[in-house]
């Protein structure tokens, strides 16, 4: 990617999380769905038992997941927050590959939880169960991203973020891929544990949304074609995306995907079938689509 085109897709990052936190803090009348994406990357430290072979220590996850910026909380509790947000998941280990299941699907964010022993901050993701392969012939249970603070200054209210937390400020910082069933005596034998490494803002339709119309603004985007089609496939373009999104948002993970690789076939600068765009952004925007493919867990 150009260092200009970088520069615009920092912008319309930049655009996008603020237009969330104006819904956010009340400044829109119409609450309307934003669907944000967060990359994560992690160490694996413990392998089960019986998950062993196909995991291992030292193994790798990556992952993303994408939420509704616009959920409401669903706890009137000031302290914790419990967002049934979670649109789409997608995270590897090795050769594994986890997608999001039809079961929990929920992000928590606590604010100065008290017990007797100490004051905390936590952000769970949590999905449970997930979908997947059988491991050792123990179907999918639980994926969860972990992060406390033992000191209870990450968060000032239960509000759900939406920007990635800075993992350096959390002492706690795990994923946990459970299955099973296992009883009481064997549960630590089907789990895989770790450390996550890495929290980041990933593309999400709306960012590329808004790099698609700040592009078109800028004359490095536009349709192609002879005549009225060349504006009749721009539109149509933005059109798929948008789709997409929606598709997204209602919980149509296979059927996105399916229509962002259409909108790719039409950005990816081959001759058949012809591309809707052309212009010193369109390899850009072709990259963004892949890179939304891949966070989603679409097969190629």
């Amino acid at each position: 990617m150009r260092a200009d085109a970088r520069i615009r897709l920092w912008r319309v990052i930049c655009a996008v999380t603020f237009a969330v936190a104006l819904v956010a803090g009340g400044a829109a009348q119409n609450v309307q769905a934003k669907l944000i994406t967060f990359n994560f990357e992690g160490d694996v430290t413990y392998v089960g038992d019986k998950l062993l072979g196909t995991f291992n220590v030292g193994d790798k996850l990556s992952g993303s997941y994408t939420f509704d910026s616009a959920t409401p909380d669903i706890v009137t509790d000031p302290v914790f927050g419990d967002y049934y947000a979670l649109k789409a998941l997608n995270f590897t280990v090795g050769t594994y590959t986890g997608t999001l299941g039809a079961g929990t699907r929920v992000i928590e964010v606590v604010n100065n939880y008290t017990d007797i022993i100490s004051t905390t901050d936590w952000y769970r993701v949590l999905n449970n169960p997930f979908s997947g392969p059988n491991v050792g012939g123990l179907p999918p249970s639980d994926f969860l991203l972990y992060l406390q603070d033992t000191t209870a200054a990450v968060f000032s209210s239960d509000a759900l973020p939406i920007t990635p937390p800075d993992l350096s400020l959390f002492d706690e910082k795990v994923f946990d891929v459970r299955f099973g069933p296992c009883d009481n005596s064997t549960a630590g034998e089907c789990n895989l544990m770790g450390t996550i490494t890495s929290l980041t803002l990933g593309i999400s339709p709306d960012t590329i949304l808004e790099f698609f119309d700040d592009s078109v603004d800028n004359g490095d985007l536009s349709g192609s074609g002879p005549g009225k089609s060349a504006n009749n496939r721009l539109n149509a373009l933005r059109n798929m995306v948008e789709e997409a999104g929606a598709l997204i948002e209602g919980g149509f993970i296979a059927e996105a995907c399916r229509q962002l690789m259409d909108a790719y076939k039409k950005t990816d600068g081959k001759p058949r079938p012809p591309d809707f765009v052309e212009g010193d952004a369109a390899p850009d925007l072709a990259t963004m689509i892949q890179d939304l493919r891949a966070g989603l867990g679409c097969q190629q």
